[in-house]
């Protein structure tokens, strides 16, 4: 199970959600918690998101600047087993959070976003075997959920999904998908490769942003209230790229920003449109072994 999820609102309230996982190894139940706080104050009692003999698993949360919030999870079994859909709790700005909510009863690996006025969505990987697909759904701020949209369409084998939203409630989507060959079949280079939503519109066409002829794999993605974005992937030889993404010019050109070896590339983006992308290099030839964080910024 994973650590912590945090949130910050633009008021210093703070927003937790805490995964507390029971059962044998290889075997564990999640049970989701939400913790109420502010920056240098208190924190309020943890309240249950998720029952008793619910198991939550791969959870994303989402806050934005009036503290609205949303968490979204994948639903398993109670052996912690096999996946059985993606459910969603809401919490408008100081209020408590809804009842879960079923938003589809396949899938896993949810990301979340939410938009100034507390509208979120919700993108996750569903499908079978090699036949996976990018979807996505929708909210009112008030938990009324639209049908479920196949995002770009992003094409199938896809390996994870991120999210952005911006204040207006675009969106930008983005994954890893197999390559094919000429021939049909599924090679081992990976593609990054992203869609955008204007508003509550259908999800446009999918572009591929990572260089032709080049691995793109485990894509990160920050966003900020404007539209403006960074979408960062470990490349070829293991070098990291990014490149960055304007609601009027679409992508601009991508850059390899590290020496090959690095790892688990993470990113941040400002109100101005100044993004950070965070990487930690291997010291020794032992990948498991010492690292070294290095970052570098996009003006």
């Amino acid at each position: 199970m994973g650590g912590p999820l945090l949130g910050i609102d633009a008021n210093r309230g703070v927003l937790a959600v805490v995964d507390r996982a029971r059962g044998p190894e290889g075997f564990e139940r999640g049970r989701l918690f939400g913790i109420d706080g502010r920056v240098g104050g208190g924190w309020r009692a943890a309240r249950p998101l998720t029952g008793a003999r619910q198991n939550a698993q791969q959870p994303d949360l989402a806050v934005n600047p009036r503290g609205d919030a949303a968490v979204a999870w994948t639903r398993g079994d109670r052996r912690g087993v096999r996946l059985a859909g993606i459910q969603v709790s809401l919490r408008q700005a100081g209020g408590r959070w809804t009842t879960p909510v079923t938003i589809s009863r396949a899938g896993g690996t949810p990301k979340v976003g939410v938009d100034a006025h507390g509208a979120p969505t919700v993108a996750w990987v569903q499908g079978r075997r090699r036949k996976l697909f990018l979807w996505s759904r929708s909210a009112d701020p008030s938990g009324h959920w639209e049908r479920p949209q196949r995002v770009g369409p992003i094409s199938d084998a896809v390996n994870g999904a991120v999210l952005g939203i911006d204040a207006t409630g675009d969106a930008l989507a983005c994954g890893s998908t197999a390559d094919p060959s000429p021939a049909g079949r599924r090679v081992g280079r990976l593609d990054v490769v992203c869609a955008q939503r204007r508003g509550g519109q259908p999800w446009g066409r999918s572009r591929q942003v990572s260089p032709l002829g080049e691995y793109g794999a485990n894509p990160v993605l920050a966003m900020n209230a404007s539209g403006d974005a960074i979408v960062a992937w470990i490349g070829s030889r293991a070098a990291i790229s990014a490149a960055v993404y304007q609601p009027s010019m679409g992508f601009g050109p991508t850059r390899s920003i590290s020496p090959p070896r690095a790892m688990t590339p993470s990113v941040a983006i400002d109100a101005q449109g100044r993004a950070l992308v965070a990487y930690q290099v291997p010291t020794t030839a032992d990948t498991e072994g010492p690292s070294q964080l290095q970052v570098a910024a996009f003006e």
